[in-house]
């Protein structure tokens, strides 16, 4: 697993860190950001496009289901892509686009369980915990350095979807142009 460092300046900046203990726990591993989705308008076009899609399969006032979202008609979505769903003990990556991949060096079938030793990925859970029982989409935004990449920004979008085995969380992420460049 890749070791990630969080900026500090981030780590404080998420108004849901005082609302539940999950997010705080998040907030304080991951150095993101949480905002709910409604908050504020999503700063990438792929957050945006999810977002709109999100909004319209939601607008009879019910979770949009799994099979409600076509990714061929979302294909610019695709390499951005993420799906995780719920496991015994945890989450598993069900679908991970390439860019996806790239940012955090996650593939296909990655568990991030409730009671592992590493406290980001005990962190991961609690947060995908969260956003299933919401019901609601978040962002997070955040910056990181690992071990693989210098530090840049990015935003993530997660949005929860009914789905026969439960719920599913569909997500996408992407690099947050940096000032300047």
């Amino acid at each position: 697993m890749p070791k990630l460092i969080a900026d500090p300046l981030q780590a404080a900046a998420s108004p849901m860190g005082a609302i539940d203990s999950r997010v705080a726990a998040y907030v304080a591993q991951s150095g993101r950001s949480v905002l709910p989705a409604d908050a504020a308008a999503p700063e990438t076009p792929e957050a945006r496009a999810l977002w709109s899609w999100w909004r319209g399969a939601a607008a009879a006032g019910r979770q949009p289901h799994r099979n409600d979202f076509d990714v061929v008609e979302n294909r610019q979505l695709a390499a951005h892509l993420y799906l995780v769903e719920p496991v015994t003990d945890g989450f598993r990556l069900r679908l991970a686009g390439e860019v996806f991949e790239q940012l955090f060096r996650r593939r296909r079938g990655h568990i991030w369980r409730r009671d592992d030793g590493e406290p980001l990925a005990r962190a991961f859970a609690g947060y995908f915990d969260f956003v299933t029982e919401q019901a609601q989409p978040y962002r997070s935004l955040g910056r990181m350095k690992c071990e693989y990449s210098d530090w840049f920004s990015f935003e993530s979008l997660l949005c929860p979807l009914r789905h026969a085995d439960g719920v599913q969380l569909l997500g996408v992420a992407a690099r947050v142009p940096e000032p300047g460049f």
